[in-house]
């Protein structure tokens, strides 16, 4: 993904024909000079200065990602942390693609990628925030039953956020998302990797408390911690979904049980 995102689908399919047919003439195998060789001769571009690092180097980025959103100013904000300082030097030029659900629509932004340690992106929401009575019975005609009673809280037109939903970098993203942000993309969102993110970020606030502003720690109502055990059963029960979907909702409910001894 990362060499396609760089030279282009076609370009990328000009090279793997360019290889194919070499081996077809005789057993010949494919080094990563041969591979570079036929990238630049393909399209081109000489990707080896920049792709180095992912194949060469050791270590693997951590994406630490939180959002603010700012109701005075219709913004939503969006900062983020980059912890590999040898990555942030050589991909200086590169981006991360942060993709925003929201309840009318779902845009991408892009966020280039500085030799700095946080990244910071603001921009306008696109939907707008409050809705009538009339759109919100609407939005929950039809929808399954744990959507509807979370339309029915939610006021805000933000549904969720992904760093890097493409998976173009080699990297570990840290998303903080509200509960019900997280409900919306383990329910809506079709790819399996985004459904298993949602289950691992519904747990992760029973396992790793949240700390506030004011450096105290948020308690989790008896509701949400309902909810989201509502929710993986749900998943769980779901044959429609990928089966390692559901087989990571299932160990999140132990990870739960885990946690609360009580239960």
């Amino acid at each position: 993904r990362l060499i396609e995102k760089r030279i282009g689908e076609a370009n990328l399919k000009k090279v793997l024909g360019h290889l194919l047919s070499k081996t077809c003439r005789g057993p010949e195998y494919i080094s990563t000079k041969r591979f570079f060789k036929a990238v630049r001769k393909c399209s081109g571009q000489d990707i080896e200065s920049h792709l180095s690092h992912w194949i060469f180097g050791t270590g693997c980025t951590t994406m630490t990602a939180n959002f603010n959103l700012n109701k005075k100013r219709n913004q939503i904000e969006i900062a983020m942390r980059v912890s590999n300082e040898q990555l942030r030097a050589k991909c200086k030029q590169d981006s991360v693609t942060i993709r925003v659900h929201e309840t009318e629509v779902t845009y991408d932004r892009t966020v280039k990628m500085e030799a700095d340690e946080f990244l910071v992106d603001e921009f306008a929401h696109q939907s707008k925030w409050k809705k009538t009575k009339k759109e919100k019975e609407a939005e929950r005609e039809g929808e399954d039953e744990i959507i509807a009673e979370i339309v029915e809280r939610n006021d805000t037109p933000l549904l969720w956020i992904r760093v890097d939903p493409e998976l173009h970098w080699i990297r570990k993203v840290e998303m903080t998302q509200t509960d019900y942000m997280w409900i919306y993309q383990l329910y809506k969102d079709r790819d399996v990797v985004a459904q298993m993110e949602a289950i691992d970020g519904l747990c992760k606030q029973f396992i790793k408390p949240i700390v506030g502003p004011d450096g105290e720690i948020q308690q989790t109502s008896e509701y949400i911690k309902s909810l989201v055990v509502r929710v993986l059963v749900a998943t769980l029960e779901n044959s429609q979904l990928f089966h390692q979907v559901r087989g990571h909702a299932a160990l999140g409910l132990a990870r739960l049980r885990v946690v609360d001894p009580e239960s």
